[in-house]
């Protein structure tokens, strides 16, 4: 497939058209992909919408430097052609923003029935997002591990089986394999690979968690009537009335402490978070903690660092502003938040730790809240970053 200018048609199919599924097509447009990689993604693309039948539904996204939403998921019947056209006028650009792209995806396969009424996911119709690319993400989130995470945890969590194809003239077809088989989903190219290929690699070790998860206080302050401390623990742990979770727009658990309120929490918690449909970023939507020891859960969402030119600060700060005012309105005396994305999405430490700190002291002081403000860190360097954040506010 990698040489070839058409789609060859594997043995098995691209998608399983049984049962009427949602399908989001995702295509990397990026240069190393080139014009033949898309051109065998728009015809398999066709091929895949002529073989479901009317009622099944598809959208397309594509992806860059930044991933777009080409076309919505809408039905075959009426959309169907327009997906088709809309694939074969993707062009080449420059950036692979390989996980903002599944992630959209993702997000737009979930725009569909809710759960059904016992807390559980309906099985019918099937899910299934088909990324077309060679892997070789260069913006946003580009470690191995953290991919195969996430694409493993929209499996777990969102019920969303999620293939590859690979495409372009050098795809990571180790990558890819892995990805396809955490996602649940198939592994597809047209091109035999070569044979002195290398051998896979182990898999990544995705269990890595704190050794010791009893919380441990680096250090306490007052703001006002409230406390404020920093701790190195778990915060999936916390017994207080508003955890706060990094998430992405979709709401679906992956990787990190998003993946871990989901697996806490149950599948009651997760059907919540598909009802709320999309978030966008810098805001705050609420569910039960449902098994968590945490009362409430508040989502927040920012977007994957790309440098800082794109507001992503803002968008942090925002999201912070967000997070309080949900918080209050629940009336919480206790709310515990990590180190928003400084995780999975790369955010400088010290720039999203200063950020932090300097909104929840401005929101604390102007307009009050939780009486006890817990920053609940994974590591000793980060707890160390807020400890000197909260030094600096107490002096300015």
């Amino acid at each position: 497939m990698t040489r070839s200018a058409r789609w060859m048609g594997p043995a098995r199919p691209l998608v399983d058209p049984r049962g009427d599924p949602a399908v989001v097509f995702v295509v990397d447009r990026s240069t190393s992909v080139g014009e033949a990689g898309l051109r065998t993604a728009r015809a398999a693309i066709g091929d895949a919408v002529g073989a479901l039948g009317p009622d099944a539904r598809v959208g397309l996204v594509a992806f860059d430097a930044r991933a777009q939403v080409v076309r919505p998921l809408a039905s075959v019947r009426t959309e169907g052609g327009r997906v088709v056209k809309a694939a074969w006028a993707l062009r080449n650009e420059h950036g692979s923003a390989l996980h903002a792209g599944w992630v959209e995806g993702v997000t737009q396969a979930l725009a569909g029935p809710p759960a059904s009424g016992d807390g559980l996911f309906d099985p019918e119709p099937p899910v299934e997002v088909v990324v077309f690319t060679d892997g070789l993400a260069d913006v946003g989130v580009t470690g191995r591990a953290e991919l195969v995470a996430d694409v493993s945890g929209a499996r777990t969590a969102a019920g969303v089986a999620t293939s590859f194809v690979a495409v372009g003239l050098k795809p990571d077809r180790t990558l890819l394999r892995a990805l396809a088989e955490a996602g649940g989903g198939t592994y597809l190219e047209d091109a035999p690979e070569p044979a002195d290929r290398a051998p896979a690699g182990g898999r990544p070790n995705l269990g890595a968690a704190l050794d010791d998860p009893t919380p441990r206080l680096v250090a306490r302050s007052e703001a006002g009537p409230a406390r404020i401390e920093v701790v190195v623990g778990d915060v999936t742990e916390e017994a207080v009335d508003a955890l706060v979770n990094s998430t992405n727009r979709g709401l679906f658990g992956t990787g990190g402490v998003d993946g871990e309120v989901h697996r806490k929490g149950g599948p009651r918690l997760t059907a919540a978070c598909r009802r709320l449909g999309e978030l966008e970023y810098g805001r705050a939507v609420v569910t039960p903690g449902f098994r968590l020891r945490a009362q409430h859960v508040v989502h927040v969402s920012v977007p994957p660092w790309q440098g800082g030119g794109d507001g992503e600060l803002r968008v942090l700060e925002a999201a912070y502003r967000s997070a309080f005012d949900v918080a209050r309105r629940l009336r919480a005396e206790s709310i515990a938040l990590p180190a928003i994305g400084t995780g999975t999405y790369r955010y400088p430490v010290e720039d999203a730790t200063r950020v932090a700190m300097e909104t929840v002291l401005d929101e604390l002081e102007r307009l009050g809240g939780p009486e006890r403000v817990r920053f609940v860190l994974a590591d000793d360097a980060t707890a160390d970053a807020y400890r000197a954040a909260r030094a600096a506010g107490s002096r300015s």
